[in-house]
């Protein structure tokens, strides 16, 4: 079978090299018997539908990349692969023939238990005040009169100083919460006097930025408690927002290599999910779970692949998280068990070539290829 695959270079290079050993071609020209798109919508289906093949994505987040309109030939010649239930139940209401839940994978060659050097790590970015948060980009115009010293300088120093009051507050609840609760909490804290400036937007505006802010904030909050010990990845002018942290590592690691090195040597490598109780598994989880022991934020989608307490450590809240793992470190023993359990999980069913014998059995029974 000839393939042709788009977007991610990195996922691509994992999934060419699970394909390897089987009798399919990666193709860049000619006409393919199949378009594979690795979270990749447009060039995908544009080829499909120019070609008449049947066209597969597999899904690594959550957008839906306006398909709902997509023509009758894609919806029927379409298999699509999704990151998360919520994902699967939107394209089958779009009238999708064929989607199904796929959770990400892990390459365990790459990402494997080293020499222990940390006994916590993280990678990622605060994002609070980074301009791909789109809390930025919405207030913008009142952050730029908020300096008038009149009425209205007033009036938006206030509104600021509620929304941060809010966000921190609602940040230490690590249970997600859906995006209409999230937005009617908003509104409800907010004094009736600054509704105004929540009304000079839409709640489809509000809600990405108040999802994202919140997710920073338990960022910071979680990443506190450990600050003496925990060794960070992430842009430095990030990070020293919240002051001084004696394990950062100055850059944010390189993906894949330094990361899977600082993945593989720490002892308890740090998840956090995103507060939307339908988001899926991320891909740094799968990752975690082949190197290192995995403490995350419990969530919905966490049991449709790990076990609490035997291949990963889940907490609740922030209290929780501190108690954990504070008798993770008292219990050496427990961190290799479980460590070893999720290396034992993620070498038998979760590595690329798992998923690919899941997308090709798929395909097959649809009947949109042959094997």
């Amino acid at each position: 079978m000839k393939i042709k695959i788009y977007g991610s270079e990195l996922l691509k290079v994992h999934l060419i090299k699970s394909l390897s050993s089987s009798k399919h071609t990666i193709i860049e020209d000619g006409k393919p018997d199949l378009v594979l798109g690795l979270n990749e919508l447009e060039n995908t289906s544009k080829l499909s539908l120019q070609l008449k093949v049947p066209m597969a994505v597999w899904f690594t987040d959550t957008h839906k990349a306006n398909s709902a309109n997509f023509p009758s030939y894609l919806k029927e010649n379409s298999y699509m692969f999704c990151f998360s239930k919520e994902q699967e139940r939107w394209f089958k209401e779009s009238n999708f023939k064929y989607a199904t839940y796929l959770p990400l994978a892990v390459d365990c060659d790459v990402f494997k238990h080293l020499d222990k050097q940390h006994n916590i790590s993280f990678m990622g970015e605060l994002r609070n005040m980074t301009t791909d948060n789109p809390m930025v980009h919405l207030l913008h115009p009142l952050r730029s009169k908020a300096h008038l010293e009149n009425s209205l300088g007033n009036e938006i120093r206030y509104f600021l100083k509620s929304l941060d009051h809010f966000i921190n507050q609602a940040s230490k609840n690590l249970t997600p919460v859906n995006f209409d609760q999230l937005y009617q909490e908003f509104s409800n804290n907010l004094p009736n006097d600054l509704k105004k400036f929540k009304d000079l937007y839409s709640m489809e505006s509000w809600i990405p930025a108040l999802f994202e802010t919140v997710n920073a904030y338990q960022r910071a909050h979680i990443c506190r408690l450990f600050k003496g010990d925990i060794r960070i990845h992430g842009t430095p002018t990030d990070w020293q927002t919240l002051g001084n942290w004696p394990n950062h590592a100055n850059k944010r690691a390189q993906y894949p290599q330094e990361w899977a090195q600082l993945c593989g040597s720490s002892k308890i490598s740090l998840n956090l999910f995103r507060p939307d109780p339908l988001h899926g598994i991320p891909l740094k989880a799968f990752e975690i779970a082949a190197s290192s022991l995995l403490f995350t934020n419990d969530h919905p989608m966490l049991r449709t692949v790990f076990t609490p307490d035997k291949d990963c450590i889940a907490f609740s809240s922030l209290e929780e998280a501190k108690d954990k793992y504070t008798h993770l470190l008292n219990n050496p023993d427990l961190v290799e068990k479980i460590s070893e359990n999720s290396r034992k999980l993620m070498l038998e069913k979760h590595q690329y070539q798992n998923r690919w014998t899941s997308i090709k059995s798929a395909l097959n029974k649809a009947g949109l290829i042959s094997l």
